[in-house]
């Protein structure tokens, strides 16, 4: 469980509102698609390890162009 385990540490953010209200509806219909809970601290962590790891996602689709 995440909240027990001492390598997780919290964050908070500012999002704007649709943003957030269409993250809820896309979690909703993964959960549904996946036949489990999909968390938005699962979403946010696999974006920022790839962030990490492979840079801005953004940058990289300009560059493949």
């Amino acid at each position: 469980m995440r909240n027990s385990d001492p390598n997780c540490v919290p964050i908070s953010a500012k999002i704007n509102k649709d943003v957030r209200f269409a993250m809820d509806r896309v979690l909703a219909e993964q959960s549904e698609l996946a036949g489990r809970p999909v968390y938005m601290a699962e979403v946010i962590e696999r974006l920022m390890r790839f962030y990490v790891e492979q840079g801005d996602p953004y940058q990289l689709l300009e560059d493949a162009r």
